[in-house]
């Protein structure tokens, strides 16, 4: 059997959450050009994600010292990658964590009721619609997906299983647009379940390759927007 072209995380107890998010950093190209730059900072967690990147380029590593620097006591526990993503720009150093991507969706809003905005020029409160623009995009686009809602017949918070169609470009205004590269996945309930990522390495394009813990497979199915194109044109 073939050594696999690319190398996984070992998993350290139930820490699928974080091997996850860990590849997907290691596959963005801009992130990790910062953290393994010589000027890469010691105090910040750089130190042990440059350790670790260079690792996985023969091997499958451990994460204990990135465990360690995000404080995880029970590695036992299942977490959120959402929250550890942030956590980790967060304690990045401005060279990488500059990557941040979009807070919201830019929609318009119509703030009514008691929300209404109070007109300094008429001094009574109006409806008013509300719209955001985003002036400088970021290189690297990150989208958080609604993962959780309240549910009123359990009382208690339910994970939103509804099915998304994840395009592979998003076209922005201004002519901005990105390509899909990476996605971090979830099965299970709000309460525990297992995180895989699924990626299409920058010195690969066109091949996707789902990684699971230490396990890291070929995904033919999945095609870059480059390849899709092509074959659609060649059918």
């Amino acid at each position: 059997m073939p050594e696999p072209k690319y190398k996984g995380l070992r998993n350290q107890g139930s820490t699928d959450y974080l091997n996850s998010v860990l590849q997907v950093l290691f596959m963005t190209k801009e992130f990790r050009d910062a953290v393994q730059s010589e000027s890469s900072h010691t105090s910040y967690i750089d130190a042990q994600l440059k350790d670790l990147f260079r690792q996985l380029k023969t091997g499958s590593p451990t994460t204990e010292y990135i465990i360690c620097k995000l404080g995880i006591e029970n590695v036992w526990k299942q977490q959120d990658a959402a929250e550890y993503f942030e956590k980790m720009l967060s304690l990045a150093s401005p060279e990488a964590s500059q990557e941040d991507g979009l807070k919201g969706f830019f929609s318009q809003s119509t703030l009514t009721g008691d929300n209404q905005v109070y007109c300094d020029e008429c001094e009574v409160k109006r409806d008013t619609t509300t719209e955001c623009e985003v002036e400088l995009y970021p290189k690297v686009l990150v989208l958080l997906l609604k993962r959780f809602e309240f549910s009123y017949y359990i009382m208690d918070y339910v994970k939103n299983d509804c099915p998304v169609d994840v395009p592979l470009n998003i076209e922005m205004p201004k002519g901005v647009s990105y390509e899909l590269y990476a996605t971090v996945d979830h099965v299970g309930d709000l309460r525990g379940g297992h995180y895989t990522a699924t990626i299409q390495p920058p010195d690969d394009r066109g091949s996707w390759y789902n990684f699971n813990n230490s396990m890291v497979t070929p995904e033919p199915e999945r095609l870059s927007p480059f390849l899709q194109k092509e074959r659609k044109t060649n059918e």
